[in-house]
């Protein structure tokens, strides 16, 4: 079943949820057995992005689940890592320096 996003701002006719939706937003949240079953999904598929693993997950599974959602989803069960940052020491100064001033314009071509 796909969610309709609810207006939380008022409207014209002053109402605050569009008609016929008076969710509560509980009542809007990814159910748990569903937060469940992409858990074991994302461990089934380890090697797709986030961004992958929702669309995968709603083509086979046909229940929409954003990138957003799968991201904090996947990142409240520790499955998400903060990437390895590769630490590059800066020389002092330049290996090969320009004696003109044209030198540094014309090494690039």
């Amino acid at each position: 079943m796909l969610w309709r996003i609810a207006h939380l701002g008022p409207s014209r006719s002053g109402t605050r949820w569009p008609a016929g939706d008076c969710r509560t937003i509980t009542e809007r949240r990814i159910p748990q057995d569903r937060r469940d079953d992409l858990i074991d999904f994302a461990l089934e598929h380890e090697a797709l992005t986030t961004r992958e693993l929702a669309v995968k997950y709603t083509d086979e599974k046909r229940y929409f689940i954003s990138e957003s959602s799968s991201y904090r989803i996947l990142k409240a069960a520790d499955l998400i890592t903060a990437p390895a940052h590769v630490v590059i020491k800066a020389a002092a100064e330049f290996k090969d320096k320009t004696v003109a001033i044209n030198e540094m314009l014309l090494s690039g071509m």
